[in-house]
C-alpha cells in the first residue's frame, strides 16, 4: 500500500513539474527598460499572459514629456527603442505598462526618469583669413576674415578690442583694414559640447601692401589686314605697344628684351603675335589682370564681294478649313549673285513658292554662288514634311479645382475632408482615378470629397471631331490632399514663480518697542498662474487650481502641458525651482554704519600736493576705495604734478553700511600757484630750483635778526 501511495505521488510531482514547466515562461511577466545617451530607451516585455479581443496588455512611452508609443496594445511580448534627439543636455522618458491579467502585480509605471550628460559633441569649423591684395591700379583691398556656414550646436564670436569683449558674427565673408589683428572664438551652444583638443579659437594678422606698387597694364591694340572698297586691295595688318611705365614691362612670348612703344607693320601670313606684360620688380598685378595679348593675322584673301543668300522659308501644310489642308511646299527668296537648286539637280530654282503636295517627304535646297562671289551663312536647306492632318477643331478644358482638407478651427484637432470639382467646356467631359482605381465619370460642377493622403488623377477626353488643346499641365489634373496634420492649437503659457522663505521684522516707532519687535517666518511658495488649455504640475503631480502652493523649502521640478487638440509653443520646461530657507527670526545681525572721509591738500610752489582717505570708525576693512579706477588702501597719496584725482567709495556689505547721507564721490583738481615769480628770477635768470630757494632761506634768517634785535632795543628802554 506504502509502494503505491509513493508511485502515485510521484506520478503527480512529474505531471506538476511538466505542466509548471511549460506553463512558467508564459506567465513571467518579464521586462526591462534601459536607457542611454546614444542608445535611447530601450522597452523589452516578455512572457506577459494574451487575452481575447476585448483584453489587451497596453504599453506607452513618454520621451522628453511627448507621447511616442503609436501601438499602445501588444500580446505576450513587447520590444521598441525610442531615440533620444540630438543636441539636448539631458532628457526624460517614462514607461507605463498595464498587465490586463493582474496590473496591481505585472504592471509598472517608471515615473519621469531624467537622463544627464547627452550634449552632442561636434568640431567646430575653421575661420579662416584672406590678406588685403591689389584690387585695381593703386587700390589695396579684399582683406578679411570669413566665418563657416552655420553649424549646429556652433556660435562664433568676434573680440572686439575696444571694450575688450566677445561679441556673436553671423557666418559669411566680413572685410577688414589692412594690417588689422582678428580674434575669433567658437563656443558650443546648450545641447553640445566640442571635442576634446579641437581648435575653437584664431587669430589673423593682415599685411597690409603698398596701394602705389598696384599697376594694371595697357592693352596692346592690333589691327587686321582687310579688304577695302576696290577688289583686290586690302589694309596693312599692324599691332600697337603702349609706352610702359615703370611699373611694369611689354614682351614677345619667349623673348626677354623688353619692347619699345610704337606700331610694327605685319606682312607675312598667318602670323600669331603674343604679347606678355610682366610686373617690375616691387609691383604687384590685381587679380584677374590680363596681361597677355594674342593676336592672330591671317591674309584677306582675294577680296570677293561676299553675299548671304536669303534663307528658303519651309511651308508646311496647314488647315484652311474644317478637314481641308494645304499642299507641303517651300519658297525661294531672289538674292542677287546666289543660284538656288535641288541637292540632286543644278538646274535654277525661280524665286517663288514650290509645291511638293499634301503627302509626307524630304527635300534639300543648296546655294551656289555666282561668278566674282562668296557665300556666306546658311547655303543649304533640309526639310521634312507630313502628311497633311486631320485638322480637329481644337477645344479648351478648364483646369480643375482641388481644395485641400483644413484644420477645424473650432474643433482643435479635428480635420475637415478634401474636395474636387470639374469645370464646365464645351465638348469635353471627365473621369477620374483615386488612388489607383478604374476611372468613374464626373459631374460638372459637383464637388467630390477627397479623404487626407488620396491621390486624385482627372483626365479631360474631348467629343469626336475635337481634341483638348491647349493640353493641360499633369501637375494640374493629379493632386495629392494634404495631411493637415495634428491641428493642434497653441495654447499660450507662463512659467509659475517660485518664492523663498523670508523673515519679516516689524518694530514700533518708540525705542523701547524695538527690543519687543515681532519676527515673522512667511511660507516658500509656488504660484501657478491660471491659463487656459496648460496644466502645470509640482514633481509631477497636476496642480488643479491657481494660485500659492505652500511648500517646504527645498528644489522642485515644475513643468506645464497642453490640453488635448492644443500645444505648447517655445515650451522649454521642465524648470527647477530652488525655495531657500530664511535665517532664524530673531537672531538677525546688526551690522555697523559708516561714514567715508577723503580730504585734499594742494599743490604748493615747490611742494608736492597730498589727498588721504579713511573713515569714521577708522577700521579698514570697512570700505573699498577706488582711484582714477583703481583699487587702494585707506591712508595719505602724494601728488607731484598737475591732474584731477577721482575717489570713489563703497561699503563691504553685508558686514558694513553707509551712514544716511554719506559722501561716497570725490574730485580733486590739482594745479600749481600763478602767483610763484619772484624778482631774483627775473634779475638772474635762474630757475626756483636752487637759487630761488637759497634767497628765500636768507630772507627768513634777515628777519629773524631784526625781530630779535628790536626785542633787545624795548628791553633796554624799559
Amino acid at each position: 500500500m506504502l509502494k503505491k501511495l509513493l508511485a502515485a505521488l510521484g506520478t503527480l510531482a512529474l505531471v506538476l513539474g511538466l505542466v509548471a514547466l511549460v506553463a512558467g515562461p508564459a506567465s513571467a511577466h518579464n521586462h526591462t527598460v534601459t536607457a542611454s545617451c546614444a542608445a535611447g530607451v530601450s522597452v523589452n516585455l516578455t512572457y506577459y499572459a494574451t487575452g481575447d479581443a476585448t483584453k489587451h496588455n497596453t504599453v506607452a512611452v513618454w520621451i522628453d514629456g511627448v507621447k511616442v508609443t503609436d501601438n499602445p496594445s501588444f500580446g505576450g511580448s513587447f520590444s521598441q527603442t525610442y531615440p533620444f534627439s540630438t543636441g539636448q543636455a539631458s532628457h526624460s522618458y517614462r514607461v507605463l505598462v498595464t498587465a490586463y491579467d493582474n496590473n496591481a502585480a505585472y504592471g509598472f509605471d517608471t515615473g519621469v526618469v531624467t537622463v544627464s550628460g547627452c550634449e552632442t559633441e561636434i568640431t567646430p569649423a575653421a575661420a579662416t583669413s584672406t590678406n588685403p591684395y591689389c584690387t585695381a591700379a593703386g587700390v589695396v583691398g579684399g582683406g578679411g576674415y570669413t566665418i563657416p556656414a552655420q553649424q549646429s550646436g556652433v556660435q562664433y564670436q568676434l573680440w572686439n578690442a575696444g571694450t575688450s569683449t566677445w561679441s556673436n558674427i553671423d557666418a559669411g565673408p566680413h572685410n577688414a583694414n589692412p594690417g588689422s589683428v582678428i580674434k575669433i572664438q567658437a563656443i558650443a551652444t546648450t545641447g553640445y559640447k566640442f571635442k576634446q583638443g579641437v581648435t575653437t579659437t584664431w587669430t589673423f594678422t593682415l599685411t597690409s601692401p603698398d596701394a602705389s606698387k598696384c599697376v594694371v597694364p595697357v592693352a596692346p591694340t592690333a589691327d587686321a589686314s582687310e579688304c577695302t572698297a576696290t577688289p583686290g586691295s586690302s589694309t596693312t595688318a599692324t599691332y600697337t605697344v603702349p609706352n610702359a611705365p615703370a611699373g611694369y614691362s611689354y614682351f614677345l612670348q619667349g623673348s626677354a628684351t623688353p619692347l619699345a612703344g610704337g606700331t610694327v607693320d605685319v606682312t607675312s601670313f598667318p602670323t600669331t603675335i603674343v604679347i606678355v606684360a610682366t610686373a617690375n620688380p616691387g609691383y604687384t598685378f590685381p587679380a584677374a589682370t590680363t596681361t597677355t595679348w594674342t593676336f592672330t593675322f591671317s591674309s584677306p584673301g582675294d577680296c570677293h564681294v561676299n553675299v548671304t543668300p536669303a534663307a528658303v522659308a519651309s511651308n508646311p501644310a496647314t488647315c484652311t478649313a474644317p478637314g481641308v489642308s494645304s499642299d507641303n511646299g517651300f519658297t525661294i527668296t531672289a538674292t542677287p549673285g546666289v543660284i538656288y537648286h535641288l541637292s540632286t539637280d543644278t538646274t535654277p530654282l525661280a524665286a517663288g513658292f514650290h509645291s511638293l503636295g499634301s503627302g509626307a517627304g524630304s527635300v534639300e535646297i543648296q546655294a551656289t554662288a555666282e561668278a566674282h562671289y562668296v557665300l556666306t551663312g546658311t547655303v543649304d536647306w533640309k526639310f521634312t514634311f507630313a502628311a497633311a492632318t486631320d485638322c480637329l477643331v481644337k477645344v479648351p478644358a478648364g483646369d480643375p479645382v482641388f481644395v485641400d482638407g483644413a484644420c477645424d478651427a473650432t474643433h482643435p484637432g479635428v480635420a475637415t475632408s478634401g474636395t474636387y470639382t470639374v469645370i464646365l467646356a464645351d465638348h469635353v467631359h471627365y473621369v477620374a482615378s483615386v488612388n489607383g482605381s478604374a476611372p468613374t465619370a464626373l459631374v460638372v460642377g459637383v464637388a467630390n470629397q477627397a479623404q487626407p493622403g488620396d491621390v486624385v488623377v482627372i483626365t479631360p477626353i474631348a467629343d469626336a471631331g475635337y481634341v483638348v488643346s491647349p493640353v493641360i499641365a499633369s501637375e494640374k489634373l493629379t493632386h495629392t490632399f494634404a495631411v493637415p496634420g495634428d491641428c493642434l492649437v497653441k495654447a499660450d503659457f507662463v512659467k509659475p514663480s517660485a518664492t523663498s522663505q523670508s523673515c519679516v521684522v516689524t518694530e514700533l516707532d518708540d525705542s523701547l518697542a524695538k527690543a519687543s519687535a515681532t519676527h515673522t517666518l512667511t511660507d516658500a511658495f509656488i504660484t501657478i498662474p491660471s491659463t487656459p488649455h496648460v496644466r502645470y504640475y509640482i514633481n509631477d503631480v497636476e496642480q488643479t487650481t491657481a494660485g500659492d502652493v505652500v511648500l517646504k523649502p527645498g528644489t522642485y521640478k515644475v513643468s506645464a502641458a497642453a490640453e488635448t487638440g492644443y500645444f505648447l509653443e517655445g515650451y522649454n520646461g521642465p524648470w527647477t525651482e530652488v525655495l531657500t530657507s530664511a535665517e532664524p527670526c530673531g537672531d538677525l545681525i546688526t551690522h555697523p554704519l559708516v561714514f567715508p572721509l577723503a580730504s585734499q591738500h594742494q599743490l604748493g610752489c615747490f611742494a608736492n600736493g597730498s589727498y588721504t582717505l579713511s573713515n569714521s570708525i577708522n577700521d579698514a576693512a570697512a570700505l573699498t576705495w577706488t582711484v582714477n579706477g583703481s583699487i587702494v588702501t585707506p591712508g595719505t597719496y602724494s601728488v607731484s604734478s598737475a591732474g584731477t584725482v577721482t575717489v570713489h567709495a563703497a561699503a563691504n556689505g553685508p558686514s558694513y553700511g553707509l551712514e544716511d547721507g554719506a559722501t561716497t564721490d570725490w574730485t580733486f583738481h590739482f594745479v600749481r600757484p600763478t602767483s610763484c615769480d619772484l624778482t631774483t628770477l627775473a634779475l638772474t635768470g635762474s630757475t626756483p630750483t636752487g637759487w630761488i630757494v637759497f634767497g628765500y632761506l636768507l630772507l627768513v634768517s634777515g628777519l629773524a635778526l631784526v625781530a630779535v634785535r628790536f626785542a633787545r632795543r624795548r628791553e633796554g628802554q624799559m
